[in-house]
């Protein structure tokens, strides 16, 4: 029990809600919100804004004209502890999706497109809010809730939006979905994105085929290279995700292109992991071909610190309250949680409905661990207050 919170009594009530909550996770899932299908997702955001202005949050809306609208609500509280609740309401799938493959339970899953990436999360923040409503519970003193529409593709419009709002609060919960085997998030890696433009010389295939200079042949060496450097350093993965080129089949191509993703666990490694993409690339296979490498860190690792060791602690023990064993793990996988990380605060992810199969048909919430989440959530904040005198992490420039 934290203060000013009875945890069984918010899985009781939650539970009692749980028909309710899949009603509007169905309302939810039904559209279409791909990144850069801004109507959708500013419909999502609009349902959102609604049950807000219910509930008497204050309510900022940060326009984007390419992609849908980033909601920022805001609650006071009596207590201590300012905390940043994340979601995104966009998804990976294009338009037509939904018809395609509509919401429905399928036993003890929920499926759908977004279902677990994230739309059970953002569903979730309301709902843990409700519970804490339920049982007058201001133990904290603010509650700030991001929901940003752009987050499948690298938050490239409301990255600063997240690490502004991390600053100003001293926890960051992120309601990505819980893994499969319901561990929550402690750690992510960082990531890095790069592009191989090679430039070659065009000729006819047939009749000055020696004239050429072929940038496919060249990217080809390139991307052995780049792939060989997986295994080299530990805990660093490269992918070649994208590669483009060429023309006709009658002549010699002067362009091609590929598109690839660094991962570490470090910063340190990250930029070591850059250097030797360098050295990989240096040198050329086919005499009279260029070369122009772009690289950004699109992502900096998110770090387990003693601060975020303290709230897997902390999590822990209020699971256990409810007869609970909870795990916490490190992943691969980016999230809004590094940009928070970045900002030197500590992080706590993968706090949603427990799910798999995201980017995928196969796209589904455990819809048992739905109100256990959700409560959980609820005292989690509840409870922040006696947690926020940990010193914070020097904040990555």
């Amino acid at each position: 029990m934290s203060r000013g919170f009875d945890l069984q009594t918010a899985v009781v009530d939650m539970e009692a809600l749980l028909e309710d909550y899949l009603l509007d996770l169905k309302t939810l899932v039904s559209i279409d919100s791909g990144t850069h299908d801004k109507a959708g997702v500013d419909l999502v955001g609009a349902w959102l804004q609604a049950q807000y202005e219910a509930m008497d949050g204050h309510i900022q809306i940060h326009r984007q004209g390419a992609v849908g609208d980033n909601i920022v609500v805001g609650f006071e509280g009596a207590g201590a502890g300012k905390v940043l609740l994340l979601g995104h309401m966009d998804t990976v799938y294009a338009a037509g999706t939904v018809a395609e493959r509509p919401f429905a339970l399928d036993g003890a899953r929920a499926i759908g497109p977004g279902t677990c990436d994230m739309k059970a999360g953002v569903l979730s923040i309301l709902y843990a809010l409700r519970l804490l409503r339920r049982q007058a519970c201001d133990s904290f003193a603010s509650i700030s809730i991001l929901y940003n529409s752009d987050e499948e593709a690298g938050s490239r419009f409301s990255r600063e939006l997240v690490r502004t709002e991390a600053e100003q609060a001293d926890v960051v919960l992120v309601l990505e979905a819980g893994r499969e085997n319901g561990d929550i998030v402690s750690a992510r890696k960082g990531v890095a994105t790069g592009e191989l433009r090679v430039m070659g010389t065009a000729a006819h295939a047939g009749v000055n085929h020696k004239n050429g200079r072929s940038a496919i042949h060249e990217l080809a060496h390139l991307i052995v290279a780049l792939e060989h450097l997986n295994g080299t350093i530990p805990g660093v993965t490269l992918n070649v995700g994208k590669v483009e080129g060429g023309g006709p089949v009658n002549v010699v191509p002067d362009q091609a292109q590929a598109r690839f993703e660094l991962r570490a666990h470090s910063l340190d490694l990250l930029r070591e992991t850059i250097g030797r993409v360098e050295d990989a690339v240096s040198h050329r296979s086919v005499d009279g071909t260029d070369l122009a490498l772009d690289i950004t860190i699109d992502h900096h690792p998110m770090h387990k610190s003693e601060s975020t060791a303290d709230l897997v602690r902390l999590y822990q023990s209020l699971a256990a309250d409810i007869g609970q064993e909870v795990k916490d793990t490190a992943t691969g996988g980016a999230s809004d949680g590094n940009t928070a990380a970045s900002a030197g605060r500590p992080v706590l992810d993968g706090l949603g409905p427990i799910g798999g199969g995201a980017h995928s048909t196969d796209e589904y919430v455990r819809v048992d661990s739905i109100a256990p989440r959700a409560a959980l959530l609820a005292a989690l904040i509840a409870a922040t207050g006696s947690h926020v005198a940990q010193p914070t992490l020097p904040t990555v420039q």
